[in-house]
């Protein structure tokens, strides 16, 4: 369980720090077509995926998060 929390916590703070990366370049109006570019740079990724992350990025992290606190719950209560 350690080794999960651990990694959770690694992935969540790369998440986040992309997430804000994203966020102040939005407010910067840096234009859609330059932030998927910069998502397929940076993370090796296909247009699609990238426009799939821009679309849905703060509901996959909200789920990540609250999925990775149920199992930690769970595991505490066992």
């Amino acid at each position: 369980m350690a080794e999960f929390q651990a990694e959770l916590r690694a992935f969540s703070k790369r998440l986040e720090s992309l997430n804000n990366h994203l966020e102040m370049m939005k407010k910067a109006g840096v234009n859609e077509d330059l932030l998927i570019a910069y998502l397929c740079h940076n993370l090796k990724i296909s247009e699609k995926k990238a426009r799939e992350i821009l679309n849905t990025i703060e509901e996959f992290y909200n789920k990540l998060l609250k999925s990775g606190m149920a199992k930690s719950i769970t595991e505490v209560h066992k």
